[in-house]
């Protein structure tokens, strides 16, 4: 991506669509995907399969409202990171 103008030009050449929405979205997706996965790991190897599958589908069904959180939460952050991002390399261009 590079520095600089360079940066700036690669942002301009994506759209803000897709750094403020579609790119926010990816990346909280994919960390909300691995937080889960890793929960899902760490309950099988201490509990075993059958045990872990239990308790993992009771925990999805019982806390999918924290999960929403954490997914939105990472969300509006890196949203507003990219907006700063943008007006910083907009207003440098100039």
């Amino acid at each position: 991506m590079g520095t600089g103008n360079n940066s700036f030009n690669h942002m301009k050449s994506k759209g803000r669509t897709h750094n403020f929405v579609i790119q926010p979205l990816l990346s909280s997706g994919a960390s909300t995907i691995l937080i889960i996965g890793f929960q899902y790991l760490f309950m099988r190897l201490d509990y075993g399969s059958i045990f872990a599958n239990e308790l993992f589908v009771k925990g999805i069904k019982s806390g999918w409202h924290v999960i929403l959180s954490v997914f939105i939460g990472m969300y509006i952050v890196y949203a507003i990171t990219n907006v700063i991002r943008w007006e910083f390399h907009k207003r440098k261009s100039k």
